[in-house]
C-alpha cells in the first residue's frame, strides 16, 4: 500500500504536467510572461517535461518562427517542447511576417518568394521565379583584404566555371526553402523501407552520430538517392541552371558572391570544422538559405564544360556522361571557394559529409 501511494506521489505530478491546460490562451499575448529571452532560459535550466508544463500554463509573448526553433533546437529544447510552443504562441497579424501556406491546387500563379509547406516532407519550399542571368564566373578583377592584413586578388576563374553566359530559365518553380534535414529524411526512409546511410565522419571524429541532429543537412546521399527522395516528395533535383538562378537570386554583380559571405553562408572560416543546422544564415532575396556552402548539392545535370558566351534557353546538362554536377561549395572550404558560380562533379553512387541536396519542381497539391 505504501509502495503504491508513494509511487502516485511520483507519477501523479508528472501525469497532470503532461495534460495540462494552457490557460494563457485566453490572455492577451502582452500579458504572457515569457518572452523570447526568458523561454531560451527555461529551455536550457528546466527537465523537457517541466519545461512543457511551464511554457502551456503560463505561455509565450512572441510568435512561432523558424528562426526561434532553430534558437530553441540549438540550446537543447526537444521536439515536446518545440511542439507546447508552437501550440501556445500568440498568432501573427497578417500584416507581420510571412504567409506560410499548404501546397493546394489553385489557377492563380505563386509570387516570387512565396512559401508553401510541402505535405509530404513536411519542409518548406520557395517560388523562384522565371528569369534571365549571367551564369558562370566573372573575369572582373576584384580584391579584398583579409582580416590578416593580407589583401587577395581575384583576376581568374576555375576553368570549369567559364566562359560566363546569358541562361533564360522561361518558367518558375519551386525550390527546398533549405537543404533537405536529417529529419526529412528519415521520414522518407522510413516510409520508402530504407535504411540511414553510415553518418558522416572527417578527421576520424563523427559529424552527426547516431544521426541524432534532426536539423542538420542530410548528407552521405548519393545522386541516386538524392533523386529518389525527390521523386518521394513530388519533385525533382534541380537543374545545374535552375540552381544557379536560384543561388543568385536576382543579383547581376559581377563579383558573383566571392566574397562577404559571413552572413549568409558556412565555410571552412565560420563553420567550426562540421556543417551547421540549415537556416540560421540570412536567407537570399529569393528566401532561400545556405545555396552557399554549409553542404555541396546535387543537381540533376551530367558534368559538362560549358559551350559559349551565347543565350541559352533552360539548359539540361550533356545526354550523357560519368559524373553529375554538384553546386555552392561547403563548410570545408575556405571563403574564395564557396559562390554562386563554384562547381565540382563526382560519380552518381559516390557518398560524403560535405554533400547534400535540395529539391525542385512542382509541389504535389493537398
Amino acid at each position: 500500500m505504501r509502495r503504491s501511494i508513494q509511487l502516485s506521489v511520483l507519477i501523479l505530478p508528472l501525469i497532470a504536467q503532461q495534460q495540462a491546460p494552457a490557460p494563457c490562451l485566453d490572455r492577451p499575448a502582452t500579458e504572457r510572461p515569457y518572452t523570447r529571452e526568458s523561454l531560451i532560459v527555461v529551455a536550457q535550466e528546466q527537465t523537457p517535461l517541466r519545461a512543457r508544463y511551464l511554457i502551456r500554463t503560463c505561455g509565450i509573448r512572441v510568435s512561432f518562427s523558424t528562426e526561434l526553433e532553430t534558437e530553441l533546437r540549438r540550446v537543447g529544447a526537444k521536439d515536446m517542447l518545440i511542439e507546447a510552443v508552437r501550440m501556445v504562441a500568440p498568432r501573427m497579424p497578417k500584416s507581420q511576417g510571412e504567409a506560410v501556406r499548404v501546397a493546394t491546387k489553385s489557377s492563380v500563379r505563386p509570387r516570387q518568394g512565396e512559401v508553401s509547406i510541402n505535405l509530404k516532407d513536411g519542409l518548406q519550399y520557395v517560388y523562384v521565379p522565371s528569369g534571365t542571368f549571367r551564369m558562370g564566373c566573372a573575369m572582373t578583377k576584384t580584391s579584398l583584404t583579409l582580416s590578416s592584413g593580407w589583401k587577395y586578388s581575384r583576376g581568374w576563374c576555375d576553368p570549369n566555371e567559364a566562359p560566363e553566359h546569358n541562361v533564360r530559365i522561361s518558367k518558375g518553380f519551386w525550390m527546398g526553402r533549405t537543404e533537405v534535414t536529417v529529419e526529412a529524411y528519415k521520414k522518407y526512409a522510413l516510409t520508402a523501407g530504407k535504411g540511414m546511410p553510415q553518418e558522416p565522419e572527417f578527421g576520424g571524429r563523427k559529424l552527426n552520430s547516431g544521426w541524432e541532429f534532426d536539423k542538420l543537412p542530410m548528407t552521405q546521399i548519393d545522386w541516386n538517392d538524392a533523386r529518389g527522395y525527390c521523386e518521394w516528395a513530388g519533385l525533382r533535383l534541380p537543374t545545374e541552371a535552375e540552381w544557379e538562378h536560384a543561388a543568385r537570386g536576382g543579383t547581376t554583380d559581377g563579383l558573383h558572391g566571392h566574397y562577404n559571405k559571413e552572413s549568409i553562408a558556412w565555410y571552412g572560416d565560420n563553420s567550426g570544422g562540421q556543417p551547421q543546422p540549415v537556416g540560421q544564415k540570412d536567407a537570399n532575396q529569393f528566401k532561400l538559405h545556405d545555396m552557399l556552402g554549409n553542404v555541396w548539392e546535387w543537381t540533376s545535370d551530367w558534368y559538362g564544360g560549358y559551350k559559349s558566351p551565347n543565350l541559352e534557353r533552360d539548359p539540361q546538362g550533356p545526354a550523357a556522361g560519368i559524373s553529375r554536377v554538384i553546386r555552392g561549395g561547403s563548410w570545408l572550404l575556405n571563403t574564395f571557394g564557396v559562390s554562386n558560380s563554384s562547381r565540382a562533379s563526382f560519380p552518381p553512387t559516390y557518398r560524403d559529409g560535405n554533400i547534400g541536396f535540395r529539391c525542385s519542381g512542382e509541389l504535389p497539391a493537398r
